[in-house]
């Protein structure tokens, strides 16, 4: 399935067009565009977060904060598949890579509050034992504390969710949805076009949404 199948059958749910029928240019706009409002909503949402993933990224030595996001390259660190920066950063490791086996430390990862509370933020170390982490946009700032001096390895937990739909791939981009996902994402998003596609919300979708979403 590719997100242009997605969308169709979404605009199919509230009854603007019918199997076969070729979606007209400026519905197709507004459609893409709620997709990804849809899209970021979730993202920001740990219940829609379909799992984890462990991102493995090398530390640059006294250089603070690293900068996490698409496409970025040393001494900031990628997101995997261009996805957006993370919403937040459940846990971390510190990984000791220079003995074998390697060896992982916890950073305790910590809040706004923790981070405003220490005096002196630019002390170094060669092994950091805090993490802060601000979610700026397009890119998050992770402030390792003490300032590391060694290039070890950090272990990032981070969610892995659904990325944005670009409008020009829309009809050859595959669906990376996992089990249980689709239908739900697909109903739900149905019933947000009913108001700029200006439908009346069909009887039964918002319970078939709801059971989805369950």
């Amino acid at each position: 399935m590719v997100w242009l199948e997605f969308v169709t059958d979404a605009l199919q749910e509230i009854g603007v067009y019918a199997p076969g029928d070729t979606i007209d240019a400026p519905v197709m706009d507004t459609a893409v565009r709620r997709l990804n409002y849809l899209i970021d909503e979730w993202a920001a949402l740990d219940r829609y977060a379909y799992t984890v993933d462990f991102l493995l990224r090398t530390i640059t030595p006294s250089h603070q904060p690293t900068l996490i996001g698409p496409g970025l390259s040393s001494p900031d660190w990628a997101t995997s598949n261009s996805l957006p920066r993370p919403a937040r950063i459940e846990g971390a490791n510190l990984v000791l890579n220079s003995s074998n086996p390697s060896t992982d430390l916890i950073i305790k990862v910590r809040d706004d509050a923790w981070w405003l509370n220490q005096q002196v933020k630019s002390i170094t170390s060669t092994i950091p034992t805090d993490l802060y982490y601000s979610s700026s946009f397009p890119n998050g700032e992770i402030y390792l504390w003490p300032i590391p001096t060694v290039a070890y390895q950090v272990r990032l937990e981070v969610w892995v969710v659904v990325g944005e739909v670009d409008a020009d791939t829309i009809g050859s981009t595959t669906v990376v949805i996992p089990t249980g996902y689709r239908k739900a994402m697909m109903l739900t998003y149905a019933e947000d076009l009913t108001t700029p596609l200006q439908r009346p919300m069909p009887d039964t979708l918002p319970e078939r949404a709801r059971k989805a979403r369950a």
